[in-house]
């Protein structure tokens, strides 16, 4: 049997494969046209069109996610990202947290502003139709969770999908709390890093709690919820807290509080094992695909009473310390998987595997701890080093209505700076430069960020290029007044269409010529004031196309451009 592959959480290894290495003149390789943010296309693969390209515009720090699905039986499709320098981002197989399925699902974020690619080809030169479906996340767009503070999530078919956001203060865990428990609710919680790679994945519905634990100080998390049934409905809620601070465990038939904690004296501790017996003739293997390599693959059989199985995967950090990755639900009664390697700041990996029957209750359960090999590089560790101090030098106290240049002190060693400017919470503006540059020239007009006048300013030093040793600064800022433009009647620019609706998708913005102008810019704000979507345009241009879809700009009806 083929193993099958399984991505864990924080896997930072992408098998790059080249797609463009037909000689000129071959025509395997061809144009498949555009997608936007929120849209699908659907195409074929023969023998004679062997792969299609699909061009999309990005901006910078914007969160992709490609999936691909096989829609004939035994096409394996296969997408490559590449950026605007038409150097690989990104390949993505097999979704590797799925048993069983050929699909593609990756998501990252988009390193530059710019036209990018989606090549669509096949494994092992397989063809058939297929979909293919691109989302996109603009910066800044995601609701932040605050520390202790929990959140009720409404899932429907009116409202399947979530994005939220937070940062690492402290060794955090995040608790999901399932609040219709049963079969009929599946959900389905992604957590990704600073990077969009897919850190840890929970899913429903046989499950009251979900939890996974974060180092301190490793950056910035987005948390995805999705309804995966949309003749479903129910809610969850999610709470980040600092380690120490978790709720208690919640316990089977307690009613559900929106904090999800409930005071519960026989309920276990969520760090200790089910009180199951262990398994007497189980098959449960683990161990690594090949020495000195660290892959790590995987054996199993269900005992002859189990209706399923349930897989459990932690990584142990080298200098102490666990993170839950991810579980996974085992239908067929045996199995052999394989995982990519983690990363080298875990040292080992630690396997939960438990055999449970109908009624969901469990009857054993076996534990394999699987020592990793050094890695290649050296192991990242988590938090800023002793020596890592950044301090905000300007402005201080107020900042300009328009561009405002931010300067910083050097950080020896550093490798790049992130410059981010908040508002109410939310993240309004960011660049990135790379050292040892310290100032960066952002437009914070409210033209570009939207009305107010208090904000925070923070400055991220990263002392490498995978983010995750870093210090930052910040301090809390006013803006200036802003002064409004040309005196009357030297300037005057007229909105012709759309006056009164706008499309889900693709739409055309056009307005009255204005002599002797220099460059046009549109805005697009939600009903909080948040611009959304912005482009500009050199004059004589009267019109400008902007994706105004619920994938690219968010839910609403209302908006002002």
């Amino acid at each position: 049997m083929r193993p099958r592959w399984f991505k864990l959480g924080l896997v930072l290894v992408l098998v790059v494969t080249a797609v463009f290495a037909a000689l000129p003149g071959n025509t395997q390789a061809q144009i498949g046209g555009t997608i936007s943010y929120g849209n699908s296309v659907f195409g074929a693969l023969s023998a004679t069109t062997q792969s299609l390209t699909y061009s999309f515009d990005g901006s910078a720090d914007d969160l992709v996610t490609v999936e691909a699905l096989g829609l004939t039986s035994g096409l394996d499709p296969m997408v490559t990202l590449l950026g605007p320098d038409g150097q690989t981002l990104a390949t993505g197989g097999d979704d590797r947290y799925i048993t069983g399925t050929s699909d593609v699902f990756f998501s990252l974020f988009l390193p530059a502003t710019g036209s990018y690619a989606l090549v669509l080809s096949s494994q092992n030169s397989s063809t058939g139709d297929f979909m293919l479906q691109l989302r996109g996340q603009p910066a800044g767009t995601t609701t932040p969770l605050a520390y202790d503070t929990p959140v009720t999530v409404p899932l429907s078919a009116d409202a399947a999908f979530y994005q939220y956001h937070f940062d690492t203060d402290c060794p955090t865990t995040l608790t999901v709390d399932n609040q219709v428990f049963g079969p009929d609710f599946p959900y389905v919680v992604r957590v990704r890093n600073a990077q969009g790679e897919l850190f840890a994945l929970l899913r429903g519905p046989n499950k009251l709690e979900d939890r996974v634990m974060l180092p301190g100080q490793s950056g910035r998390y987005l948390v995805e919820v999705q309804l995966e049934d949309p003749l479903a409905m129910g809610s969850i809620a999610l709470v980040i807290t600092c380690a120490e601070n978790a709720p208690d465990c919640v316990c089977d038939g307690a009613e559900m509080e929106p904090a999800a904690v409930v005071e519960c004296p026989e309920c276990r501790p969520c760090d200790e094992p089910v009180d199951a017996p262990p398994c007497a003739g189980a098959v449960f293997t683990a161990g690594l695909v090949a020495e000195g390599v660290r892959d790590v693959q995987i054996a199993y059989a269900l005992v002859p009473e189990a209706a399923y199985g349930y897989l459990i995967l932690s990584g142990q950090y080298v200098d102490g310390g666990e993170a839950y990755l991810t579980s996974l639900m085992l239908l067929d009664r045996t199995g052999e998987f394989a995982f990519e390697p983690l990363p080298g700041y875990y040292s080992a990996l630690r396997l939960r595997m438990q055999h449970l029957d109908a009624d969901d209750n469990v009857l054993c359960e076996s534990e394999v701890l699987v020592e990793l090999p050094p890695s290649d590089g050296e192991p990242v560790p988590w938090g800023p080093a002793v020596d890592c101090t950044v301090e905000l030098v300007a402005p201080r106290e107020t900042m300009a209505n328009g561009l405002q240049t931010f300067f910083w002190s050097d950080v020896p060693g550093a490798h790049h700076y992130n410059l981010r400017v908040w508002r109410d919470g939310d993240m309004v503006a960011n660049g990135t430069v790379s050292a040892p540059a310290t100032s960066l020239t952002l437009d914070v007009s409210e033209a570009s960020i939207g009305s107010g006048t208090e904000f925070t300013i923070a400055i991220e030093a990263f002392l490498d290029a995978g983010g995750a040793n870093s210090c930052w600064d910040s301090v809390d800022v006013v803006r200036d007044t802003p002064a409004w433009g040309p005196a009357p009647g030297e300037c005057r620019v007229e909105l012709l269409a759309p006056l009164d609706t706008i499309a889900n998708g693709i739409q055309t913005v056009f307005w009255s010529e204005v002599p002797g102008a220099h460059t046009y810019r549109v805005l697009v704000q939600d009903e909080a004031g948040s611009t959304v979507a912005q482009g500009s345009i050199g004059a004589p241009a009267t019109s400008l196309t902007l994706d105004m879809s619920e994938g690219s700009i968010g839910p609403g009806t209302q908006f002002t451009i």
